[in-house]
């Protein structure tokens, strides 16, 4: 658990914000381990087009990304607009500096990593400046391979999202809002306190106002960045995802889809890992009541388990679950 201390005027600044480099970083954890399956065309093609281009460091920024947990918050340089393009991002990220880099360094050493990962921290901790070049190169190569052709639809996505959020808040007020965007995060009187912190400090000084960032990578419980020197900021799953790739997937054949029906074989997807029926609804865009439908029909054929985590029930996909995922996804390929 973390708090982050809050006062009338950092509610007074609380906004909602899109970044080409909030979206890069949340992709390259999906890239990795699609959790929701939500993202499978996407990363089918970003697979196939990274590994045809091997001048991209992508070891370098999956050191930054791990699959869980902290990730680099020098990836993501705060801005109150969404900027005119990448390269005034990339400004951002070089204006962070290797003080953040090696900060960041730190945190991920004290993660659970493999001896690959280990080598380029440690090659990044000796030589940070030249590390923030790499990094910086990494990105922008990362993004004009995988997710620049994407961003118009993916940006329309993310401000389509901002105008229904914006509408709840005027009309029910901040609390309510931020329940929505993350089970996580809980809207106390002089603070803001958030659930399953994956930073080592617990309290974090406010005065900097509150950025809400709509994300399409970001799985059913977000990400809160709450160090200094960025604004912190709620990165929470935006409305309409399951529609972004349609128009690709119409062009693979789902058997698992046909054999369970489509929201079943979503379910197992997005059940990678722990998700109550409140987040998958939300992930899924479907009422609660429909999602404990499906899971208790999942259940029964122990193609999902349950247990219980404080007052919420958590459900994850079986192994025989995801031995069928496994087999379709070599039918859908083949």
């Amino acid at each position: 658990m973390a708090d982050l201390l809050l006062s009338s005027s950092d509610v007074a600044r609380v906004r909602f914000v899109t970044t080409r480099t909030q979206e890069l970083a949340m992709s390259l954890r999906v890239l990795q381990h699609d959790v929701t399956g939500l993202h499978r065309s996407w990363v089918r093609s970003a697979r196939e087009r990274l590994a045809a281009e091997p001048a991209i460091d992508l070891g370098l920024l999956v050191a930054l990304v791990p699959p869980e947990g902290f990730l680099a918050d020098v990836l993501t340089p705060s801005f109150l607009s969404t900027p005119a393009d990448l390269e005034a991002e990339l400004a951002g990220v070089r204006a962070l500096g290797p003080r953040v880099l090696l900060r960041d360094v730190d945190l991920l050493r004290k993660q659970p990593h493999d001896a690959t990962v280990g080598a380029v921290l440690a090659r990044l901790g000796a030589e940070p400046e030249v590390g923030l070049d790499r990094v910086v190169a990494a990105m922008r190569g990362y993004w004009e391979l995988v997710l620049a052709d994407r961003w118009g639809a993916i940006r329309r996505l993310l401000d389509a999202d901002i105008v229904q959020r914006s509408t709840r808040l005027a009309a029910r007020g901040l609390e309510p809002l931020l329940g929505e965007l993350s089970p996580r995060v809980h809207l106390l009187p002089d603070r803001l306190e958030v659930a399953g912190s994956s930073y080592p400090a617990e309290h974090f000084e406010g005065g900097r106002g509150l950025l809400l960032h709509p994300s399409v990578f970001a799985g059913p419980r977000g990400l809160i960045g709450l160090q200094e020197p960025l604004v912190p900021t709620i990165i929470y799953h935006a409305l309409g995802v399951g529609n972004l790739w349609a128009a690709e997937e119409l062009d693979h054949e789902h058997a698992l889809d046909d054999v369970l029906g489509r929201t079943r074989a979503q379910l197992l997807r997005a059940t990678g890992v722990p998700a109550s029926t409140t987040e998958l609804a939300c992930l899924l865009e479907l009422s609660p009541g429909t999602v404990s439908e499906h899971l208790a029909m999942l259940r029964r054929a122990d193609l999902v388990a349950s247990a219980r985590s404080g007052r919420a029930v958590l459900y994850r996909r079986t192994d025989l679950a995801q031995q069928l995922l496994d087999r379709s996804a070599r039918c859908d390929g083949s």
